[in-house]
């Protein structure tokens, strides 16, 4: 195991190889169906934000013909599944929300997470802003009785502890062969990604 190996979708591209041979077919499929199943959730998180079909198509027709998605769909690596991914976790957040005493929504938000996490390890990032979203909402949110924001409170606990031992499971396998060590190192990556980011923010603003 390589720690920057995108392991759900190396399992897809292994299986996609068997059938399809290893050709650039074979290798693009899987990311294929990822980027085609984007447009859709994309439009369904639209409509769950604003309740709106204009928007829900609008949303979907930019997500088809956006040319960095586009690449992510034809590059044969793991990126646009952990899109996939955060943005159904982003509708499992927004229901949560809505309605924090129905435990299934946390535990698809886990779920979502885990899966996100095994797909790719900067999964972390839409993880930790969703995770401000709710701790905001349980702390700050006006409007919000006392109960509801003690329910977001446990959901976000068990959520988080779902992902957490669900990205550990996952990853049993490696840090048994390999050892702690190797998938370790995915922090440096992680950080290397962060480092020039930060300094970005500036000048995206500006």
């Amino acid at each position: 195991y390589n720690p920057g190996n995108h392991v759900v979708h190396t399992l897809m591209v292994r299986v996609s190889t068997e059938v399809f041979g290893r050709t650039p077919f074979g290798l693009r499929f899987p990311v294929f169906i990822g980027g085609t199943l984007l447009i859709p959730a994309s439009a369904w998180l639209a409509w769950t934000l604003f309740a709106s079909r204009a928007v829900a198509l609008l949303t979907a027709l930019g997500v088809a013909a956006g040319s960095q998605l586009v690449e992510y769909s034809a590059n044969a690596r793991g990126y646009v599944w952990m899109t996939l991914i955060a943005t159904l976790m982003m509708i499992a957040t927004w229901h949560a929300l809505r309605r924090p005493r129905r435990k299934r929504y946390w535990l698809a938000w886990g779920a979502c997470g885990a899966l996100g996490a095994y797909t790719l390890p900067l999964m972390i990032y839409p993880v930790c802003g969703l995770s401000a979203a709710v701790l905001i909402q349980a702390t700050c949110a006006r409007g919000r009785s006392a109960d509801d924001r003690r329910a977001m409170g446990r959901g976000w606990l068990i959520g988080g502890l779902l992902c957490g031992c669900g990205t550990l499971a996952l990853y049993a396998p490696m840090l048994i062969v390999q050892g702690p060590r190797q998938v370790w190192e995915i922090q440096k990556m992680t950080l290397d990604v962060w480092g020039p980011r930060v300094g970005g923010f500036g000048n995206m603003l500006a």
